[in-house]
C-alpha cells in the first residue's frame, strides 16, 4: 500500500451510518437450520425458561 493510504470512498466514508436495532429473540425458524443449530436454539430456550422461573 502507498504511504498516502487508501481512498476515502473505498474505506466506506461515503456511506451513512445506519442505526440497527437488535431483534429481541428471533424465534421464527426457516426450516433450513442444521441439527447443531436446532440443539443450540433448544438449549437456549430451556436456559431462558429456567432463569425466568
Amino acid at each position: 500500500m502507498s504511504r498516502r493510504g487508501i481512498h476515502p470512498l473505498l474505506m466506506g466514508l461515503d456511506k451513512t451510518e445506519q442505526k440497527t436495532e437488535e431483534p429481541s429473540k428471533q424465534s421464527d425458524l426457516t426450516g433450513n437450520e442444521s441439527a447443531q443449530r436446532k440443539r443450540f436454539i433448544r438449549s437456549e430456550e430451556e436456559d431462558s425458561g429456567k432463569q425466568a422461573a
